[in-house]
């Protein structure tokens, strides 16, 4: 696996791991009512997209039970289009 490729997954392995957190700290309830752990939600899954997108093509080709295009797409949702969620 090339370096950059094994820094990336570091970096997104560490990113889901916060947004799991930021998940299990909030709960359903306090996030729906919570519009700065939404937005902090919203940026860590930016994250997430970016590194997918800085993954090589041949590890994620190797690597299809990952939804790399949905990843990077809802990166580019929430860059590109912010007007158009609903945090």
């Amino acid at each position: 696996m090339p370096r950059d490729d094994r820094l990336t997954l570091e970096l997104m392995l560490d990113t889901a791991n916060r947004l799991r957190g930021l998940a299990r700290q909030v709960g359903r309830r306090a996030f729906d009512e919570d519009d700065v752990a939404r937005l902090a939600s919203l940026h860590l899954i930016q994250r997430l997209g970016e590194g997918a997108s800085r993954l090589s093509a041949d590890f994620r080709a190797a690597h299809p039970e990952f939804p790399w295009a949905e990843m990077i797409g809802m990166r580019n949702r929430i860059v590109h289009g912010y007007d158009d969620l609903d945090p």
